[in-house]
């Protein structure tokens, strides 16, 4: 009995021995488990494996550190829009020289009779434009019509007219300063020839040049007075005031008229001539069928 519990102890003994083995790893697989579980051969440190690896990132200094501005560079400053080298002026060119020989001007019957202004007594009367000339029937004493433009440097003044008006007067005024067209210190005048045939009635203006009214170079008033009724002159062969306060004038036919073929502007009286001759010869007149 004692040998059974003797044996039963052993083998209980045993037992716990062989559990106990079991129970005990070997230490040498579970060293290199663990070894090569944990921390393989080529692997890095634990604190590099468990940390990723971060990116270097640029020096605190160049991050944290504004950048020294630079002095900016003064934008250089645009170019200046360069003007256009003004064109030299190229120098004035000279005034066409007038041949003398030319007319400065002339106005015909047609344009006598667009002429705007006209004095009662042309008006009152009548006055159109024929075949070559106006023809002019005055309403009283004092027809005139002006202005005339374009005239300046003119010296001599040419009308050609005919008139069947005893007693009348061609009469003009031209100035370059003065009272205007109603200053008789710058008029002149001269009788018509009352045969009913063409003449050319001549005016030298030196004598208006001479007083300074007229600079004979610029034209600022012209007026002509186409069939006056001149005035009766005393033995001196000036008007005279018989009332001693108004100049006696003629009376104009009643009825009367006159014919203006032109009024010319001209340098010299031979440019006169010349201009009547080739626009009226001796045998074509204006009005006439040749």
């Amino acid at each position: 009995m004692k040998k059974l519990l003797v044996i039963a102890i052993l083998m209980l003994a045993l037992v716990f021995v062989i559990v106990a083995c079991d129970k005990t790893p070997d230490t040498t697989e579970t060293t290199v488990a663990d070894t090569t579980a944990e921390t393989p051969t080529d692997a890095p440190d634990a604190d590099a494996t468990t940390e990723a690896p971060t990116e270097e990132e640029p020096s605190a200094e160049v991050t944290t550190e504004a950048p020294t501005e630079e002095t900016p560079t003064e934008k250089p400053t645009e170019k200046p829009t360069e003007k256009p080298t003004e064109k030299p002026t190229e120098p004035p060119t000279e005034p066409v020289t007038q041949d003398p020989m030319e007319p400065v001007n002339v106005f015909v019957g047609d344009d006598l009779a667009n002429f705007s202004q006209v004095s009662p007594d042309m008006q009152s009367g009548t006055y159109e434009a024929m075949d070559g000339y106006i023809h002019v029937v005055p309403g009283g004493a004092d027809p005139y019509w002006y202005p005339f433009s374009g005239v300046d440097g003119a010296r001599y003044v040419a009308i050609r007219y005919r008139t069947d008006a005893t007693g009348g007067t061609l009469q003009f005024y031209i100035g370059s300063t003065g009272g205007g067209p109603s200053d008789d210190t710058t008029m002149l005048q001269q009788p018509v020839l009352d045969d009913n045939a063409w003449h050319v009635a001549i005016f030298d203006t030196q004598s208006i040049i001479e007083t300074g009214k007229y600079d004979g170079e610029y034209v600022s008033y012209f007026r002509l007075d186409a069939l006056e009724a001149g005035y009766i002159l005393d033995e001196n062969g000036l008007p005279y005031k018989p009332d001693g306060t108004n100049y006696a004038r003629y009376t104009l036919p009643e009825g009367c008229y006159i014919d203006i073929a032109y009024v010319g502007f001209f340098m010299n009286e031979d440019a006169v001539a010349k201009y009547d001759f080739e626009q009226y010869p001796p045998f074509v007149q204006p009005g006439d069928a040749g």
